[in-house]
């Protein structure tokens, strides 16, 4: 990376090394430089003479069978011995190793300190053998390989066995060759030799893993072949893995070849014998048993299994890839002969048996597929869902034949068709002890399921609602789990959360065998409500979707039945947004209902006056509101906690679903819900004594419910004043208007005028100018109705406010009816205060019809009212609406910078950030005319920072809106593109006029500079519609940038035409008129007419606007050089360069260092300026981001010029 140096900026030579740091400086071969490669400086101190590495030159270990190391894609050759095993220990794992490791694997005996010198000898070594030593990472504890310019095969394989998916594992097989670094060894390093011996060890198991894992993919795809071909590989290096030897005699016969399965069962027992002296399992056995009876592959019955709980109508399974994901891996455990059992958790209606059936009806041709469910109403009948299941295969499998006839005889107690099936089973055996009989019976049943899996696909049996299930059915499940885990047998069993307390000793026992197998099954995330509401709707509603996540818990149950009231009904959640008037289907009633009817008339008290909150509640809160004890309170929490009705969370509860509680509270009668909402707000009130602010809309919300209005309306306006501290303006709005209809309809009007005004106040920071204007003609209006003056005065003001700033619905013709009016009846009351705010409004109006000099006696008597006064807000806006509109205007900088900073100081000590922004902003944009680019970008950082905590588009846009142009100046055509993109946008979410003018023009005229004429053309047209609908004062800058781009097509009578249009000698003094007068030297330059140029040009050059001076200096010289004064043009040229190198500007630097090179009579000094103009345009084409854009800078006559000028530099593409 080459070294930014100092940017001096001073003489030609200090420009040369200030441009030769810029990342662009990548292009400067491309320019015919014959300069040496500079040396660049490694970590160790060595020189290398080279260009920067670029990031395709990648260091490649393969390690994963004979070590090969490349790099760029050839072979590399690393000396000694010891610095490849290094790289290769590195080169193991993606983690930074810990040099005590490394010591330890080479050095293990020898003290600390020697040990440690002899790592940082041989890390030298590994850095003096790499092609680039920043390959090799080092801190002071660990040692890594660049994880973004090294590859590593071994870290790849690692990566892509972690998962599952196909592509990936075949991906890993494909990587493994053979052992880990076959053939190396490093006897004379024995702690080096374990290392290798694990990772040996371990990157073979999971090679066998992958293959295994992929057997049965492809098994289960069908695609036979490659099976068979992977299952080859496997036992070639681990031929006692019995399970495979299986899988592949069951493949051999799912492809015809019977006896290939044989002959794979007689390798396989040839095997065993010879290594292990043992004989095959009972599994195996029984695959051949079934291979010489004809079994095979087809042992699955064919049935239909009789689902529960069904899927609703054209309801799609959502948000449970990962859980089906999950449940597919453990059935692959399963068939590589590793039982399971899977116990899905969650309340009633969250999905448990959809997904348990989607499961299995995605595997039931895989499996021999068993189900069941429980039933409240057969809790007392054993067995009943093992029966359940069991009976309606039995008849069509051959496999009970591989079951003992003992058993069979046992397990017909249960089953009396066991001996229809086997005729000649022997009696059950009579027994005169319970316990015997039932563990007789317990192995019977064992048996019969162990029978079943002597098939060539493994069990699976479902078992619904396994919290109905009878005490020996729990049992047996036990007991049958602890025999299981080494067949292929899996369980799933749904049961509830408030009913886990039945099945405590089942999951006890088997979490003593570290199954582990309850998943949780929780609510769909907000996107798979959206989903279900996508496909019931058959319309996007995501406006609905945060609604109804809230309110369901993303219970698909409750989901589902929640959409259909809706679209039965015709609702939205727009209509319903008040949360207790839920529309609640009755499959929904119904289901709450009947939870509900199990409480305690205790609970079912304590649960109401927690539905009436509406939020998570205190211990001691639901004592005062409920009205009872603490003894009763607790107990009824308990009770409701167990029946997963509420959640504890820490010392509060809240309702577990939203619906639940909004059930709850539809079923209380009004005068009960008034009496609570009483009690809830004033133990709210009297909680918070000395914070309502914190609950104000709680507080609004049940005084409100409960019937008491004057307090509702006094913390619905507490709660907007805090909503607007907080830069929360929709929260703002909706308590105004709350707290505003309630005044209107009791005619409170002790309030009306503070919430009109602070919910107008609240729209216009939104943006929502129309809805403000209308709040404030709706507050007129009541203010003549009620005969209250001073209703209409602040009426009157804001309205006056409206129309005379920059915004949509600006009339500067109504805005100064209005404020006269006001100012009029401001003076008849007295009201100083009111007077200066008028006379602030005035100032913005009237800098806006070009009237500054009235503006600033505007001003100025403002801020002496205000100080006068001691209003440090009203002080504070005065100040910042004169520096900010009449000073920055006009160009006096001083003293509207002055001004700022007082007010800014004054909005800090408020603790008002949106004004802090805005003075901020000006101040950026007072740095840009001045060319004090620095201080602009240092100032819009700043204000950058604190706009991100208050999220205000306005303000954002305002500061970003000087600080494209500011990026241009200094070449930087991504960083400006961007920025101006950003300020547009957001001046058009904000409704913010200047950006709307101004931006646009500066994109005109950066692509102008960049040759682009079509985009420019397309983009200036949004810059002149603005300035038309929004005044006089901009449109200079609109109609410049206009101008420029017809100058650039060579339509000089058109750019003619647009300059000859009526704008006022005024508005081109100002900080707006640059653009144009910029037009009209380059239009008398483009017409022939160098004296009108000159003359221009120095009109330019005197303008308040500092960054125009290089681009007045340049045209100067242009317009000298065309009458043939070469000194004089020499002489502009000097000061355009000065003028350039002061603020930092390479956008006009480089043509004028281009053109001084061809004036300049010192050839040293020609040659240095063509050099330097040269890098500039490589540094500027280097951050031109779009092709087309750079394509077309590069293909200027200005800069092929430059091209045209070095021979080396004809040779070669610019791009």
């Amino acid at each position: 990376m080459w070294k930014r140096r100092k940017q001096t900026l001073l003489a030609p030579a200090a420009v040369e090394t200030a441009w030769t740091a810029d990342p662009g400086y990548a292009i400067l071969g491309a320019i015919g430089s014959r300069r040496k490669p500079s040396a660049v400086v490694r970590p160790e101190g060595r020189l290398l003479l080279s260009a920067p590495m670029t990031e395709s030159m990648q260091l490649c270990l393969s390690i994963l069978g004979p070590p090969a190391i490349t790099f760029d894609d050839k072979p590399l050759s690393i000396g000694r011995q010891q610095n490849r095993a290094l790289l290769y220990r590195l080169a193991a794992q993606p983690e930074p190793v810990a040099r005590d490791q490394l010591i330890f694997l080479f050095w293990p005996d020898m003290p600390d300190e020697h040990a440690r010198r002899n790592l940082t000898q041989l890390l030298s070594h590994v850095r003096h053998s790499l092609p680039d030593p920043d390959l090799l990472l080092t801190t002071k504890e660990h040692v890594q390989l660049d994880p973004l310019r090294v590859r590593s095969d071994a870290v790849e394989f690692d990566r892509l066995c972690k998962t599952d998916d196909k592509a990936s594992l075949s991906q890993a097989i494909t990587l493994y060759r053979d052992i880990l670094l076959t053939g190396v060894s490093l006897p004379d390093h024995p702690e080096y030799e374990a290392w290798l011996s694990r990772e040996r060890f371990r990157f073979e198991k999971s090679f066998l893993a992958a293959l295994n894992l992929l057997v049965q993919h492809y098994r289960e795809a069908g695609r036979y072949r490659e099976a068979v071909t992977l299952a080859e590989r496997y036992l070639s290096i681990d031929e006692l893995a019995e399970e495979v030897h299986r899988q592949l005699m069951e493949t051999y016969v799912a492809v015809g070849d019977r006896s290939a399965a044989l002959r794979q069962y007689e390798r396989c027992i040839e095997v065993l014998e010879r290594e292990l002296g043992v004989e095959p399992l009972p599994e195996t056995e029984a695959v051949y048993q079934a291979i010489l009876v004809g079994a095979g592959a087809t042992a699955v019955p064919s049935y239909k299994p009789a689902w529960v709980a069904l899927p609703r109508a054209g309801a799609p399974l959502v948000g449970r890839d990962d859980l089906l994901r999950e449940l597919a891996a453990a059935f692959r455990r399963v068939q590589a002969g590793q039982g399971q059992v899977v116990l899905l958790r969650g309340e009633a209606g969250i999905g448990k048996s959809r997904l348990m059936q989607e499961f299995a009806m995605s595997v039931q041709e895989r499996a021999f597929l068993l189900v069941s469910a429980c039933y409240a109403s057969t809790q007392s009948i054993p067995y009943q869902p093992i029966v359940e299941a069991l009976r309606p295969v039995l008849s069509g499998t051959s496999l009970i034949r591989t079951i003992g006839a003992t058993w069979l005889s046992e397990a017909s107690i249960l089953l009396p068709e066991l001996r229809q099936l086997s005729p000649g089973l022997a009696a059950p055996v009579e027994s005169t002890d319970p316990q015997q009989a039932r563990v007789r019976l317990f192995e019977a049943l064992r048996q019969l399921f162990l029978g079943l899996t002597n098939g060539s696909f493994p069990v699976l049996l479902c078992l619904d609602d396994l919290h109905w299930a009878d005490t020996t059915t729990l049992a047996w499940l036990g007991y049958l789990a602890r025999h299981v885990q080494r067949r292929a047998f899996m369980l799933i069993a749904t049961f509830r959360d408030e009913e886990a307390d039945i099945l405590a000793d089942l999951r006890r026992d088997l979490g003593h065998m570290g199954l582990r197998p309850e998943w949780q099954i929780r609510g769909l995330e907000r996107e798979f409500v959206g989903q279900l509401l996508l496909h019931l709707r058959g319309a996007d509603a995501r406006a609905m979707t945060e609604w109804l996540h809230h309110l369901t818990g993303g219970n698909p149950f409750f989901v589902l039945e929640t959409i259909s009231e809706l679209v039965e009904s015709g609702l939205d959640a727009a209509m319903v947004a008040d949360r207790r008037a839920l529309p609640i289907s009755e499959t929904v009633r119904e289901a709450v209902q009947r939870r509900l009817e199990r409480l305690s008339p205790l609970s079912r008290q304590v649960l109401e006056a927690g539905a009436v909150q509406e939020t998570a509640f205190g211990f001691d809160f639901i004592c005062k509101t409920a009205g009872r004890s603490e003894l009763e309170t607790v107990d009824a929490l308990d009770e409701l906690v167990n029946r997963t009705l509420l959640v504890a969370e820490g010392n509060d509860f809240r309702f577990r679903h939203d619906l639940i509680r909004a059930a709850v509270y539809q079923e209380l009668s009004p005068w009960r819900r008034r009496v609570l909402h009483q009690r809830v707000a004033q133990a709210l009130e009297v909680e918070n004594a000395e914070q309502t602010e914190a609950v104000a809309v709680q507080l609004a919300h049940h005084f409100q419910a409960g019937g008491q209005t004057a307090k509702a309306i006094r913390y619905w306006q507490q709660a907007g004043d805090v909503a607007s501290r907080l830069y929360a303006q929709a929260e703002a709005i909706d308590a105004y208007r709350r707290g505003l209809d309630l005044a209107k309809t009791s005619l409170l009007d002790e309030h009306l005028p503070s919430l009109f005004s602070h919910l107008g106040r609240a729209l216009e920071l939104a943006s929502q100018f129309e809805s403000a204007l209308a709040t404030y003609a709706e507050m007129e209006d009541l203010a003549v109705r009620l005969g209250s003056p001073t209703m209409k005065l602040q009426a009157l003001m804001a309205q006056a406010t409206l129309y005379s700033t920059y915004n949509p619905i600006q009339d500067l013709v109504r805005g100064e009816v209005i404020s006269q009016e006001a100012l009029a009846l401001a003076r008849t009351l007295g009201d100083e205060a009111a007077e200066a705010q008028i006379l602030i409004s005035m100032l913005i109006l009237c800098s806006y019809s070009l009237r500054w000099d009235e503006g600033i006696v505007c001003g100025q008597r403002a801020i002496e009212i205000a100080r006068r006064l001691n209003l440090p807000a009203l002080l504070a806006q005065a100040l910042m609406d004169l520096g900010g509109h009449c000073y920055e205007v006009v160009g006096r900088f001083d003293e509207a910078s002055a001004l700022l900073d007082e007010a800014r100081a004054l909005w800090a000590a408020q603790d008002n950030l949106p004004m802090v922004v805005d003075s901020l902003a000006t101040a950026v944009a007072i740095g840009a005319w001045r060319g004090d680019y620095a201080r602009a970008r240092r100032i819009g950082q700043e204000a950058l920072r604190i706009n991100r905590a208050i999220d205000n588009p306005w303000g954002q846009s305002y500061i970003l809106y000087r600080l494209g142009w500011v990026h241009w100046e200094r070449g930087r055509a991504d960083l400006a593109l961007t920025t101006m993109a950003e300020s547009l946008r957001l001046a058009r979410q904000a409704g913010f006029g200047v950006p709307q003018v101004i931006v646009p023009g500066d994109l005109t005229m950066l692509y102008c500079d960049l040759g682009a004429a079509g985009p420019a053309q397309e983009v200036v047209q949004a810059s002149l519609a603005h300035a038309e609908r929004h005044g006089r004062m901009l449109l200079p800058y609109a109609l410049g940038a206009l101008a420029q781009v017809h100058i650039l097509r060579g339509e000089l009578e058109q750019a003619e035409q647009v300059l000859a249009r009526g704008v006022e000698d005024a508005s081109l003094r100002i900080v707006y008129g640059g653009p144009y007068l910029i037009a009209r030297c380059l239009l008398s330059l483009a017409q022939g007419d160098p004296v009108r140029a000159i003359k221009d040009a120095r009109r330019l050059a005197g303008h308040c606007v500092t960054a125009h001076r290089p681009t007045a200096h340049l045209v100067e010289a242009q317009g000298w050089l065309a009458l043939e004064d070469h000194s004089a043009a020499l002489a502009a040229l000097v000061e355009a360069e000065h003028a350039a190198v002061a603020i930092g500007s390479r956008r006009t630097l480089w043509r004028i260092l281009r053109l001084r090179s061809q004036l300049e009579p010192d050839a040293a000094r020609a040659a240095r300026c063509l050099r330097q103009a040269k890098r500039l345009v490589c540094a500027i084409a280097g951050h031109i981001p779009h092709a087309d854009l750079r394509a077309a800078f590069l293909a200027t006559p200005q800069v092929q010029s430059l091209v045209d000028e070095s021979p080396l530099a004809r040779s070669i593409h610019w791009n």
